[in-house]
């Protein structure tokens, strides 16, 4: 089952991130089966050629740090505020 989801959620990941199937089909005129149309609204409908790579209009490609700080502190879900989102 493991190796099932692991193989969905990379191909959904290739699918939106690599391969931009859901800008594409905006792009063609046509619904991305699984995008919601309030998500395929906010996507751009064409592709652009920047700094070699295929990407949809108006992103950048950027190293992760250069766009999110990484932080390694250690925190126990215990002693943060119940109201507080936290992703472990």
């Amino acid at each position: 089952m493991n190796h099932t989801l692991e193989a969905t959620a990379a191909a959904l990941f290739r699918s939106w991130f690599v391969d931009f199937d859901p800008v594409v089909a905006k792009a063609e005129g046509r619904r991305e089966i699984g995008v919601p149309p309030k998500v395929q609204e906010l996507l751009p409908n064409s592709l652009a050629e920047v700094e070699g790579a295929t990407i949809p209009l108006g992103w950048h490609a950027a190293a992760f740090g250069d766009i999110a700080k990484s932080h390694r502190d250690f925190v126990a879900p215990r002693d943060i505020d119940s109201s507080l989102p936290y992703i472990g």
